[in-house]
């Protein structure tokens, strides 16, 4: 048998373990066949997750990184060259735009075989610097992976990537966890809140990007519109203060359940009856996808992938980014007819365990990795 392949994963910094890309490249190394792949991780940055990381399955290295700004930015890619060069590593695999940077020439230096960077939105975050770091490591990549076709073609676009460059590996969900964590008993506290009302969930980092705010006024368009109806937000983010504020200032504070970071989001969402999407911008969500994965239909922005994985009409409905009246009045259509929602909810189940599966997300990358050394 032949011996496995080193991989080594490099992303800038890792906050909650739990969100996007963090969350991704956690799942991805801890479902990696290790009889075929030995992985390890390096983070650029040091944070409150790296200082209390306790794991047996994940090798970590802590970078140290700080700035580009400092000499010591730069000694880092001399440092991340010796790291790979230690770990006899075949694969260097990137993640946002200091790592992409970093590692791209560090493992130019190290002689890697096989460069591989990702690329998870549609660059929504790109100022001059981050756009002209990302460009002059793009000379040393392999292969680009992106997370949708939408994402692929944006990215191609404005790093003038070309197109044949990019691999789509799509999100999976890890349907038996989730169906093991929707089984459980929900909180008391949340029990309580929602009373037998209608529930509208929303799952999302509160950060800009994601516009929890006009989530929150279609909310107050449809309390105008039916009394039996609560709405619960999962996830925590530099904008939790001021979005609470303006559910205070629209009248709607007791109607909104926060319930921050939570472990099982499953648990929350399985008791929805309309799941929502409010994002300016999305390279392929993850919420998206544990929506249709509990059964629920989905109203959403049609933002980066949106579109390549919810059957508008079928299992949910896009709106226009913004368009707040629209997605009131999709959630109340919803809301008034039961076999809809059944349906639509069926239908999402059904496309998720045919595409987005954890599995099926695991074959995709772990073919990548083996075609290079055919």
């Amino acid at each position: 048998m032949a011996e496995p392949i080193n991989i080594c994963y490099v992303i800038s910094s890792i906050t909650t373990g739990q969100a996007g890309s963090e969350g991704h490249l956690l799942r991805l190394i801890r479902n990696l066949d290790r009889s075929r792949f030995t992985p390890h991780l390096i983070v650029l940055q040091e944070s409150d997750w790296t200082r209390s990381f306790n794991d047996a399955e994940i090798s970590l290295t802590v970078l140290g990184f700080e700035s580009f700004k400092k000499l010591s930015g730069w000694k880092c890619i001399s440092k991340l060259a010796g790291i790979f060069r230690d770990k006899q590593a075949q694969i260097v695999e990137l993640y946002f735009t200091d790592a992409h940077f970093v590692g791209a020439l560090g493992a130019k230096l190290a002689g890697v075989p096989v460069i591989l960077s990702c690329r998870r939105n549609l660059g929504y975050q790109y100022g001059k610097k981050e756009l002209r770091l990302s460009r002059f490591g793009n000379h040393f990549v392999t292969r680009f992976i992106a997370n949708a076709k939408a994402v692929a073609d944006k990215i191609s676009e404005i790093e003038g990537i070309a197109r044949s460059k990019f691999e789509i590996i799509y999100n999976g969900v890890d349907l038996r966890k989730l169906d093991r964590e929707r089984m459980r008993d929900i909180p008391t506290d949340f029990g309580r809140f929602i009373n037998g009302k209608k529930v509208v969930a929303l799952s999302a980092n509160l950060r800009p990007v994601k516009n929890v705010q006009g989530f929150l006024i279609a909310a107050y368009q449809l309390i105008a519109e039916r009394d039996d109806v609560v709405f619960v937000i999962l996830g925590s983010g530099p904008d939790e203060s001021s979005l609470q504020s303006l559910s205070a200032e629209l009248g709607i504070a007791d109607r909104v359940y926060w319930a921050g970071s939570v472990d099982v989001p499953a648990l929350y969402l399985s008791v929805a009856d309309v799941c929502c999407l409010s994002s300016d911008s999305e390279g392929f969500s993850n919420s998206i996808l544990e929506y249709m994965a509990v059964g629920k239909p989905v109203v959403a922005t049609r933002v980066g992938g949106a579109g390549e994985c919810v059957a508008a009409g079928e299992s949910g409905f896009l709106v226009a980014c913004g368009d707040v009246d629209s997605m009131a009045r999709y959630v109340l259509k919803l809301l008034d007819e039961p076999n809809m929602r059944q349906t639509f909810g069926a239908a999402g189940r059904q496309i998720v365990e045919k595409r987005f599966t954890i599995e099926r997300q695991m074959e995709r990358y772990q073919d990548l990795y083996q075609s290079f050394f055919k």
